[in-house]
């Protein structure tokens, strides 16, 4: 009777070991998957046209970047001088600095 019930115990543990293992496995790939999708997210996106708003004869001076901004100058078109203050990560102009 003991080595019956032994038996079961044995075939019991042995089950369990192999859907914990099939857990760890499955588990494993989609993690990995996760991690190569989040890695190559912004590799498929495509070039975006920005449009700056500024009047015809228009010329950019100067573009720089800092702290994820971009800090482009422009000058001519019948204003004064001026920077703009542009977000790429939103495509968005978030500031407009007028030089007088």
């Amino acid at each position: 009777m003991q080595g019956i019930k032994a038996m079961n115990q044995l075939r019991m543990i042995k089950i369990i070991v192999l859907i914990f293992t099939f857990l760890l496995i499955f588990g494993s790939i989609v993690l990995i998957m996760n991690v190569y999708k989040r890695v190559n997210s912004g590799a498929d996106e495509a070039v975006k046209n920005v449009r700056l708003s500024q009047p015809e004869g228009s010329n950019i001076v100067s573009i720089n970047a800092d702290e994820g901004f971009l800090y482009i100058r422009i000058t001519g078109g019948g204003a004064a001088d001026r920077i703009i203050v542009f977000n790429p990560a939103k495509n968005k102009v978030t500031a407009n600095i007028t030089m007088d």
